[in-house]
C-alpha cells in the first residue's frame, strides 16, 4: 500500500476563499493610489467607471486638505497674538498639500 501523502496546509486562510491578508508590499497598500492590481470582472465601461472613481477620490481628498489648510489660515489670521508664527505655519501647511 502507497504511503498516503499529508495535504501541505496552504497559509492565509482557507483554500477555497483566497487568503484575507491586507495589502501587503507586492501589491501597494489600498490608502496609498496603488490598490489591488487584480481587477472584478466587467467590461470596458466597468472598469473605466472604477478608474474615474479613484480618481474622483484622489480629487476629494485633496479638496478636502486644501479646505482643512485654508481654515487654518482664517484662524491663523484671526488670532492676534502670535500672528506672524501662526500664519507662517498655515501658510506652509497649505504649501505642502
Amino acid at each position: 500500500m502507497a504511503k498516503r501523502r499529508r495535504a501541505k496546509r496552504r497559509s492565509g486562510g482557507s483554500r477555497r476563499k483566497g487568503s484575507r491578508r491586507r495589502g501587503g508590499k507586492r501589491r501597494g497598500g489600498k490608502r496609498r493610489g496603488g490598490g489591488k492590481k487584480r481587477r472584478k470582472s466587467g467590461g470596458a465601461k466597468a472598469i473605466a467607471q472604477r478608474s474615474a472613481n479613484k480618481r474622483k477620490g484622489e480629487l476629494k481628498k485633496a479638496q478636502a486638505k486644501l479646505k482643512s489648510a485654508r481654515r487654518a489660515l482664517r484662524i491663523a489670521m484671526r488670532s492676534a497674538s502670535k500672528r506672524k508664527a501662526a500664519y507662517k505655519k498655515a501658510t506652509s501647511r497649505a504649501r505642502r498639500v
